[in-house]
């Protein structure tokens, strides 16, 4: 059981009280300078409270995002031996009867990508005395014959790659509650063989020296339930990709430390690229199977990570997120593809309301799920303050007189909100690239760097940001109406360009608000600004066009920005823009090494091997019949009914029963090997 360290949480409560002191300082003072200048003025109380009342709210968020920038510098510029509470400190050697599986569960994924980096990461660790402690696990849900076919014949391969590694492949009958249970069902049944579990998901990449760090660490405190490393995203080929990947990698370092140093051990994780305490999460962490009834899907939940780390962190344990041990997954193409995940995310997120009735939570726990999940509603507020923005400018441009007025008493505090707005968003950009150079040495242009970030800003905020809020909107909508149109699918990780129809498709609704927000715009607010109000308001109908036209633009042409930025640009590669510092000649070589062994895997494992070829392939009908069980009886029942039809002919389910049993197998193995020769001769 898990010990209570009192020095840690006195720390923890030290870091707390000291990030609100400053906070509000930073907040008092700005809201004194807007209030100075409001009585200065001799402004009306009508008008100063709510001024007041609003501008304070927007500080203490600005000033707390502005304060966590530079907190997180502070955390990502100190060395780790400095901060005698990070648990890497107490890394010890792995004990001798120390097992750790290495898990990563699939559905419908690409065979080749997966076994590749099985293969890179493997070869890596073995190159670490520690390799021998760990067993490698690759868990199917996958339903398709070929698919599944494909996973076994890319195992074979490893396996002789690795004779000495323990490398499994299991494929479970049914695929009840998804990833979840296919997890579960592994710690349920073989959990107590090992004493620690990395996770992985299908896209991840992760290093052998952060491997060994996450066991090594984990090893050192028995009160440590979860590590999550830093998920970097790699591999981005199309230009929605590259910009979002490098916006989230320059950025991360300073949003993950921040939240390392206030959290400390009581932090969410991410599903993957962790290493779990098996016992612990064995003991604390068996989800429930939730009621269906009003809009909720019931089941078990499908964001069910963020939920064990509020559990375990109920129990006593520590959750940690740790900056310093960077990992990867492949980074989606597109923003289609990047908003059916978030989806599920949603989804997932709408279950934790039932989740919280759990009486196992501490309030700590309770009240960040119910935080994490309210953040979502947090769009609805968006999409809100998005329209009534545009009203909020038709009264302007339509009582010139009356804004000028405010603005004249005004000046002093929306010069210093201006201010504070340049500054916020210049940390945003400079202080990640402090972090780069001091951090990396990165030999990527401190220019291209700085205009690349700025251009992501400009163009993730104007574009991505706005549509996202109105699908989301959507998506809580359909929630709320009980349309259950949510399912997990396997995720589509190879760059394309989409289509027009399904640009169309998913994204009209975008543009229908557009069109509307447009029409306003156009006809109520553009007319109304001669010049006798551009003049009185101090205000030009460009400014006013380019501030509030953009969003405009990037709603009504939504379709076709998507579409367009699904599309890769080789001339952005070579000018060397968006290249973040995992990229070129910082690249991690496990990263490297998965690219060109998933290509070798390729040439082996075809994408179109099918059931019937792996019956007919003598290197998989084979090696499958050696290590396939025998079930005699099973045998007996399916013996009469199968022995007559043609591979050919059976159906995916009778396919799958041939799959697993001995005897069927080689049925119709050696009746396959008989059609062959025959055709030969």
């Amino acid at each position: 059981m898990p010990t209570v360290d009192l020095a840690m949480q006195k720390e923890l409560k030290r870091r707390s009280i000291i990030f609100v002191i400053i906070t509000l300082i930073m907040t008092g003072i700005t809201i004194y300078i807007q209030l100075y200048s409001a009585l200065l003025f001799g402004f009306s109380l009508y008008w100063m409270v709510p001024l007041i009342l609003v501008s304070s709210a927007l500080s203490v968020l600005g000033v707390s995002f502005v304060v966590t920038q530079f907190i997180g510098l502070y955390v990502a510029l100190r060395p780790v031996e400095k901060d005698p509470f990070n648990p890497i400190n107490k890394a010890i050697d792995l004990k001798e009867d120390t097992r750790i599986a290495v898990m990563m569960p699939i559905y419908h994924e690409d065979a080749r990508r997966v076994a590749g980096a099985f293969s890179a990461m493997i070869e890596e660790l073995s190159h670490y005395k520690e390799a021998k402690h760990f067993e490698w696990f690759i868990l199917s849900d996958s339903r398709k014959e070929d698919v599944i076919v494909q996973e076994q014949k890319a195992v074979f391969l490893l396996k002789e790659k690795f004779p000495d590694v323990g490398i499994h492949y299991r494929h479970r009958i049914m695929n009840t509650f998804a990833k979840v249970g296919n997890t579960s069902d592994f710690f349920r049944r073989w959990g107590g063989e090992f004493k620690a579990v990395v996770l992985l998901d299908a896209d991840s990449i992760v290093p052998a020296e952060t491997i060994v760090t996450l066991a090594r660490t984990m090893e050192g405190d028995e009160n440590i339930g979860i590590i999550q490393a830093m998920p970097y995203m790699v591999q981005a080929n199309a230009l929605f990709g590259k910009m979002w990947s490098f916006g989230t990698n320059t950025t991360f370092s300073l949003g993950f430390s921040t939240s390392y140093y206030l959290r400390m051990g009581r932090a969410p994780f991410f599903g993957h690229n962790v290493i779990l305490r098996t016992e612990a999460i064995v003991k604390h962490c068996n989800l429930p199977i939730l009621p269906k009834y009003g809009p909720f899907s019931g089941g078990k939940p499908m964001s069910h990570d963020f939920v064990e780390a509020m559990l375990l962190i109920s129990a006593g344990y520590q959750v940690w997120i740790l900056p310093t041990l960077p990992s990867f997954e492949d980074q989606l193409h597109n923003f289609k593809d990047y908003m059916i995940r978030e989806k599920r995310w949603v989804q997932g997120a709408m279950d934790w309301f039932q989740v919280l009735r759990l009486k196992v939570f501490s309030p700590f726990a309770r009240l960040a799920l119910f935080t994490y999940a309210m953040n979502y509603f947090l769009t609805v507020v968006g999409l809100i303050f998005f329209i009534t923005t545009y009203f909020g400018v038709y009264y302007m441009v339509t009582h010139p007189l009356i804004t000028a007025e405010v603005m004249k008493y005004c000046t002093f505090a929306l010069t210093v909100s201006f201010g504070l707005f340049v500054f916020t968003l210049l940390t945003s950009v400079v202080l990640p690239i402090i972090i780069l150079w001091k951090t990396y040495r990165t030999r990527i242009s401190i220019f291209k760097t700085f205009f690349s970030q700025l251009l992501v800003m400009i163009v993730m905020g104007s574009f991505l940001s706005t549509c996202k809020m109105i699908l989301i909107n959507r998506i809580i909508w359909d929630f709320f109406k009980g349309k259950d149109s949510i399912v997990w699918t396997t995720q589509d990780r190879k760059a394309r360009v989409l289509s027009w129809d399904e640009c169309v498709k998913f994204l009209w609704p975008v543009s229908v608000l557009g069109l509307g927000v447009a029409y306003f715009f156009l006809f109520y607010i553009v007319p109304n600004m001669t010049p006798t109000v551009e003049r009185l308001i101090g205000i030009s109908l460009t400014g006013v066009l380019c501030f509030f036209g953009l969003p405009i633009v990037a709603l009504v042409f939504a379709p076709v920005v998507t579409r367009f930025m699904s599309r890769s640009f080789p001339l952005i590669d070579k000018m060397g823009w968006f290249k973040h510092h995992f990229e070129g000649e910082n690249e991690y070589p496990v990263v490297r090494e998965t690219r060109n062994r998933t290509a070798w895997f390729e040439d082996q494992v075809s994408e179109t091997y099918s059931f019937e070829q792996a019956l007919s392939d003598p290197y998989f009908a084979l090696r499958h019949l050696a290590q396939c069980p025998s079930r005699p009886q099973k045998y007996a029942f399916w013996k009469d009914k199968l022995a007559m039809r043609n591979i050919q002919d059976l159906t995916r389910l009778e396919k799958l029963v041939v799959f697993r049993c001995r005897e069927l197998w080689e049925m119709f193995m050696t009746k396959n090997f008989h059609v062959s020769k025959e055709k030969t001769q």
